[in-house]
């Protein structure tokens, strides 16, 4: 099994990390684990995933 990880820098603001998973879902991936490192501007969102829906 391949197993991804993906950093991203998001706005703290509502709605963008469901933008950022759902991204991943409508590519057919499958979403392991999860990390959120938040300041009072950005969060850094760490994923780990498997792609294809493995």
């Amino acid at each position: 099994m391949q197993v991804n990880q993906l950093s991203v820098f998001i706005e703290n603001k509502s709605g963008y990390l469901v933008d950022v998973t759902r991204a991943l879902a409508r590519a057919d991936n499958n979403i392991r684990a999860l990390s959120i490192v938040e300041t009072i501007d950005y969060s850094l969102l760490r994923l780990v995933y498997t792609p294809g829906g493995g």
